[in-house]
Formats: structure tokens, C-alpha cells, sequence
């Protein structure tokens, strides 16, 4: 899934190379702005099967088939061994305030996540 915001609609949307965070997530910056103007996202399912197995505390809510983007980021910030105050973990805040803000949902699987 690819997700894709800016908040200066005049700003060039061309990214330079993409920069993977993770395994989660590819993230691509902008030219101009040097800031994050979009996502890619690949293997959801099976990242979300392991956080819930790792946190079975954490309650996402599963609609259609779908999870707020929002939920996914914020799994991921728990998931994460780093400090969450260092890029990796701002790029991630920065995702799930956009997710949130514009109600972001992508697909889950859900047999992956039972399996």
C-alpha cells in the first residue's frame, strides 16, 4: 500500500530514492521539503500476527477486513527495540499523525493473522 500526503499542496510530490525504515515500512522523501511525502507499506498481516503474539494486550479494532494506518504505526512504535525519540521513531509519529488525521485504512488478512 502506498499512502501519500503533504501538507503544501504547491510542493513538488516527486520524491528522491525511496528510504526503507524497516521491513514494515519504505518511505519516501520529498525533494524540496526534505520531508516525508508518502509510504509503502508490505507485509501487514504478518507484522501485525507477531506484535499481537509479542503484546496480546494491545486491542486493534478490525473493520471489513481493514486497520487504521494510525494502529499499525503505533503497534509499530511499541514493537520497536530503539528509542523511540530517535528518526526512526519520528518518521513513525510523523506516519500515524497523518494516518490519523486523514482516517488511513489498509487491508489485513485475516487467516494470516490467525495462522
Amino acid at each position: 500500500m502506498y499512502t501519500c500526503a503533504t501538507q503544501n499542496k504547491k510542493q513538488s510530490l516527486t520524491p528522491r530514492s525511496p528510504q526503507r525504515l524497516d521491513s514494515l515500512v519504505t518511505v519516501y522523501i520529498g525533494r524540496e521539503s526534505n520531508e516525508v511525502i508518502g509510504s509503502f507499506i508490505k507485509g501487514v498481516s504478518t507484522f501485525v500476527r507477531e506484535a499481537l503474539h509479542k503484546f496480546p494486550g494491545f486491542k486493534i479494532e478490525i473493520e471489513d477486513g481493514r486497520i487504521k494506518l494510525e494502529h499499525l504505526f503505533t503497534l509499530r512504535l511499541w514493537e520497536s527495540e530503539q528509542d523511540p525519540a530517535g528518526t526512526r521513531g519520528v518518521v513513525y509519529k510523523k506516519l500515524r499523525d497523518v494516518a490519523e488525521r486523514n482516517r488511513i485504512v489498509t487491508a489485513l488478512d485475516l487467516s494470516a493473522i490467525a495462522a
